[in-house]
């Protein structure tokens, strides 16, 4: 009886189709993007470039600002009533330490705010401006 199991089983295994997925059947070609899809460059009128460029590190700028000091009123304010909580008239008490600590946050965001503007603005074409009118001032002087 075993050996007539293990016969059938045996010419089971043998005509047996490997299932479908051992098959690989493409349908549609694989295709492979290398690069990213370029993003869109800034066009500008002639002599309207830098103005521009100035706007968008300004508005940057006050952006930061803005950000910096609500992230110092935000601290300012969850320590404050943290200290309310853990003991008597702690807003009071701890009111010093409390706006130093959001001041300090506060600076520390908002001083790249400087930044922002020069670095839009500092460019080879207005260097070589600025280099032109340092020479053009200094000739008469020094000359």
């Amino acid at each position: 009886m075993k050996k007539k199991n293990q016969a059938t089983e045996a010419k089971a295994a043998e005509t047996e189709q490997p299932p479908a997925a051992n098959h690989i059947q493409l349908a549609m070609p694989i295709v492979y993007r290398t690069s990213k899809k370029k993003k869109g460059q800034r066009r500008y009128t002639k002599g309207l470039k830098i103005p521009q460029q100035l706007g968008r590190g300004v508005i940057r700028a006050s952006e930061r600002l803005s950000n910096g000091l609500e992230r110092g009123f935000s601290d300012f304010r969850t320590r404050s009533n943290r200290s309310s909580k853990k003991k008597r008239d702690g807003i009071i008490i701890d009111s010093v330490r409390n706006f130093t600590k959001g001041a300090g946050k506060s600076l520390r965001r908002a001083s790249k705010a400087p930044n922002d503007v020069v670095k839009r603005v500092n460019t080879k074409w207005v260097t070589r401006q600025a280099r032109n009118v340092m020479r053009s001032v200094a000739w008469p002087l020094f000359g």
